[in-house]
């Protein structure tokens, strides 16, 4: 179930994927088609996640979780990660990649 990120309580989960390219317009419309969808059957243990998908600075993909259960299932988790990959693919960036560190200096 789609909800805002600031709505999550503070022991929601929270993964954050960072792209090595800035993300277009177009890739802002699919993300927000794709991750609805998602969030709309997304469940863990048989019971509604509830979760937001959100992008900032073109470049960050956040995904927050919380469900009524102590710990998320794993096919859960798997399903999300699934997801990281289609959207990976759509945009033809990398979103995976733990090796980029992006910083701010000034307005660049």
């Amino acid at each position: 179930m789609k909800v805002e990120l600031s709505s999550q309580p503070d022991n929601a989960k929270v993964w954050v994927y960072q792209s090595n390219l800035e993300l277009t317009d177009s890739d802002l419309a699919q993300i927000k088609e794709i991750g609805d969808f998602f969030l709309g059957q997304w469940e863990s243990h048989n019971l509604p996640v509830n979760g937001s998908i959100d992008v900032y600075a073109n470049r960050f993909i956040v995904i927050s979780a919380f469900s009524d259960e102590d710990a998320m299932c794993g096919k859960a988790q798997d399903s999300q990660m699934r997801l990281i990959k289609e959207l990976e693919d759509l945009v033809t960036g990398n979103l995976t990649d733990r090796m980029l560190v992006f910083y701010q200096e000034e307005n660049n």
